[in-house]
Order: structure tokens, then sequence, then C-alpha cells
């Protein structure tokens, strides 16, 4: 049985009585899905935070590839190398991105970190834009002349220049009008089909999960309270909390390779 990507036992993370996620415990195969799902307040972005060192664990272990990364990097060099695994996506890309910078220049500043000789930083900056759907030109624009969608692929464009083995997607297409998401996750299936690259993905959208990810877990109050293979757990539901997010949900959402929902 091959070492799962991502496992993550009995996590627990504390703000002093504030208990943000508990005893939450999840593996990811190599190559694989999942999805974390709940509304706003349920432990979901806190456990994605951990994982990629953005906030410390109060208690349990994670492991990617084999890894123990249960504390934080000790420096910017084991930094940079966790980057190689795993990258995160937030739902606002403009936040992390300097207005005063080109996206050619940031997409070349992410290879150059990630340890690409600068010589070569302007071609696979030019081949990151072609894998996530740019044009050309677009390198030479600053971010506010680009739309939310068009920012949204820089941001993931700049989470691949380590080429890593995972991608976490924190609500990385709620604050996109619904053409504009289907066209980043068929984007986002496509690269998946590419490079084989596995995805988190953190979501209170369960349209939007039922096509992505090839399982879930469903977080309340920061608990798992449900778990399984996607449709399984979409299709029959056992506990009322994921019940009542489905019921929430007003159709049948996203579908791979549709171009709107």
């Amino acid at each position: 049985m091959s070492t799962p990507f991502v496992k993550v036992s009995n996590l627990t993370k504390q703000y002093g009585d504030l208990v943000a996620a508990s005893d939450v415990s999840f593996e990811l195969p190599q190559n694989g899905s999942i999805g974390i799902v709940g509304e706003s307040g349920s432990g979901k972005t806190t456990v994605a935070k951990v994982l990629v060192g953005l906030e410390r664990a109060t208690s349990g272990k994670i492991e990617v590839d084999g890894q123990d990364w249960s504390l934080p990097a000790k420096n910017s060099k084991e930094r940079r190398e966790r980057a190689k695994y795993l990258q995160i996506v937030f739902q606002d890309p403009y936040s992390s991105l300097d207005p005063r910078q080109t996206i050619g220049s940031a997409l070349r500043e992410a290879l150059t970190i990630s340890g690409k000789p600068a010589d070569e930083a302007e071609q696979l900056a030019s081949e990151l834009a072609e894998l996530v759907g740019l044009p050309n030109r677009i390198l030479d624009f600053r971010p506010a002349k680009l739309s939310g969608g068009q920012r949204q692929r820089v941001a993931i464009a700049r989470s691949l220049a380590a080429k890593p083995k995972g991608l976490i997607l924190d609500e990385s297409v709620a604050a996109l009008d619904v053409s504009i998401q289907a066209q980043i996750l068929n984007l986002l299936v496509d690269i998946r089909e590419q490079t084989g690259i596995a995805y988190i993905l953190v979501s209170h959208d369960l349209a939007v999960v039922r096509h992505f990810a090839d399982s879930l877990i469903v977080m309340k109050d920061g608990q798992v309270v449900e778990r399984g293979l996607t449709e399984q757990v979409m299709d029959s539901p056992k506990h009322e909390y994921t019940k009542l997010l489905l019921a929430s949900v007003p159709g049948p959402g996203w579908v791979p390779g549709r171009r709107t929902l």
C-alpha cells in the first residue's frame, strides 16, 4: 500500500480557550483530491493554514509524503524545501500581489525563490502563464489591470512555480462569478491531468466539491462530523449538518468540462 501524500492524525488547534479544530484526521492519496467542507467558522481554513505552516498545531501529527511536518519549518531553507511539496491559494489573490510589480516579475520572483536559475526564469514564467491559460502579454501588466479570474490564474501560476506535489485551494473560486468559477475549476482539472498534482479543496460550496474531490470530510464547530467518498456522502448523508448543507445547494453546480454553472 502506497504512502499517502498527506496524512493528518488527531490535529487540534486552540487559540486560548477557543478550539478552532479538534481531533481532525484524514488522508490524501498521492495524486488524489479531497474536499474539506463546512460553513464559515467550521475550522476548515485553520486546518489548511496548519498544513502549510502558517499556524502551529496545538497537538496531533502531520505527515507529507512520509515526512513529519508536525512542527513548522525551522528556517528559510526548510520552508523552501516544503514549498516543493505543498502550496496554498487563498480566496483573494489581489492581497498577495504587489500592486507595483508586473505579473512577469512576480512569477520570475517565485521561480527564483523556488531555486530556478535566474537566466531560465523568463522562459519558465512564460510557460507558467501558458499553463494557466494566460496570454504572454499579461506578463507586462500590473495586478490592477487584471480581472478577478485573471488574478486567480496568476495566483495559481505562482503557486506552481516550485512544482509542488500538492495544492491547497482555500475558497479559491468563492469570490468569482459562476462562469469564471467554471473556467478556473476546469483549468485546475486540466493541470491535475497534466501534472498529477494532488488537491485539497477547502470550500463551503458542495456544488463545487461534488465534481472536484474524490473524497471529503465535513466539519462543524472544529470537528469532523462526516467523511467518505464524495458521491456516497452527497447521495446518502448521515449527519444532520451534512443534510442541511446539501439542502442549501441551489442546483447541480459545476461539471468538469462545462463552461458555465
